[in-house]
């Protein structure tokens, strides 16, 4: 039997955590913070994702996200450029997805390790 560890419990860590814990590998997460928390982030997810959030049964679909298909970039003086997204995507709240994400990694067995910095992997 495998024991897995992961450091950081951003999008990557809680799906490989969610993926691991249903194929029955035991594993730990261990984030610096508590969830929900705040995080610096742009909330958007590329529509490229969606087909894999939903094999794994958790795309959240009860938040309504919305499309989300141009991009605008301003600067300072006011001017601005809008661009199309070819791809599109979705936005959502990381404050939310994350704590979404968590609570199935939870439910399907995840160990957690909260407030807890890592400072040395050996």
């Amino acid at each position: 039997m495998k024991n897995v560890i992961i450091i950081g419990g951003g999008l990557g860590g809680l799906l490989s955590s969610i993926q691991l814990a249903r194929a029955g590998v035991p594993c730990t997460l261990i984030e610096k913070n508590n969830y929900p928390f705040h995080r610096v982030c742009g909330e958007y997810i590329s529509r490229e994702a969606i087909p894999f959030l939903q094999s794994l049964d958790i795309f959240p679909h009860h938040f309504h996200p919305p499309h989300i298909d141009t991009f605008q970039l301003s600067s300072t003086d006011g001017h601005h450029c809008t661009l199309p997204l070819d791809m599109g995507g979705f936005g959502i709240s990381r404050y939310s997805f994350d704590y979404f994400l968590y609570q199935h990694a939870v439910a399907a067995g995840v160990r957690f390790l909260l407030n807890t910095s890592v400072t040395d992997v050996v």
